[in-house]
């Protein structure tokens, strides 16, 4: 904000009570610490104004009325400054606006852009995770078409071993019917010849 006052800290009206009675009119100074503004035609009327004088000085009327416009100088080039701060301040809201829906809008681009990142990176986690259970399931086929192949020899094993030993039991059992004939008919033999000699 823009403040202005007046050399030796004065009023409005004790300005106007300076002209009456005839000191030197005071220009307005800008308070420190702020920014100087230029009003050229408040800066030419009251280098041109030129007030009427009377028994005491200056004629309070006068003075009054060039007060007055003055004033109204001042009150015009006030508003036109509210205006140009309120326009301004339409400006940098209407561009903080513009702003924001724009990082509304990268923001949205951006998540978009990392959901589909996402989702191809879990369609490739899916894929890899697919083709390691299929050559696991395959590893387990063949491990388990191994073992029935050893299985099956283990039994052909045994059950040829049961065979062979089956077949071992029968030549022994025929052998020894054989030898079981043999004395049958050396017996019979026998017994046939000890009836003849009787």
């Amino acid at each position: 904000m823009i403040q202005m006052s007046y050399k030796g800290g004065g009023s409005m009206e004790e300005q106007s009570k300076a002209i009456v009675e005839g000191k030197p009119l005071e220009y307005p100074e800008i308070v420190q610490d702020t920014v100087e503004v230029e009003f050229p035609e408040i800066t030419d009327f009251v280098r041109n104004m030129k007030l009427k004088s009377g028994i005491f000085g200056f004629q309070k009327e006068d003075v009054y009325e060039k007060m007055q416009q003055l004033n109204k100088m001042y009150q015009s080039r006030a508003q036109q400054m509210r205006d140009q701060n309120r326009g301004q301040l339409k400006q940098m809201r209407r561009q903080q606006q513009e702003e924001i829906e724009d990082m509304k809008a990268r923001l949205a681009a951006e998540r978009a852009q990392l959901k589909e990142q996402a989702e191809k990176e879990q369609q490739v986690l899916k894929e890899k995770f697919d083709a390691e259970q299929k050559e696991a399931y395959e590893k387990m086929q063949e491990q388990i078409a191994a073992a029935r192949v050893e299985i099956r020899r283990e039994m052909q094993a045994q059950m040829q071993e049961k065979a062979d030993q089956q077949k071992r039991e029968l030549t022994m059992i025929s052998e020894e019917l054989e030898r079981l004939n043999e004395r049958f008919l050396l017996l019979k033999t026998r017994i046939g010849e000890l009836a003849e000699q009787e």
